[in-house]
């Protein structure tokens, strides 16, 4: 089998760690940038995933109450 340039290597063992990543549009983002643009995302999606937990617990809940009573 034939590797690609483009094909990872399995075998590679340390670390690349850029200084800067490229954003869309070409900018340059620094680490701590990145960093505080994936907390953000990440306090987004929790949040989001907390709001769809209670929500389905008010559905369950509203059913089952309502269930008690008929």
């Amino acid at each position: 089998m034939k590797k690609s340039p483009s094909t990872p290597s399995i075998f590679f063992i340390g670390e690349d760690i850029p200084a800067e990543e490229e954003v869309d549009g070409g900018e340059l983002m620094s680490g701590q940038e990145l960093f505080q643009k994936a907390e953000n995302f990440i306090g987004d999606f929790y949040k989001q995933l907390k709001m769809q937990r209670e929500e389905s617990w008010k559905k369950l809940h509203g059913r089952l109450s309502h269930q008690a009573f008929n």
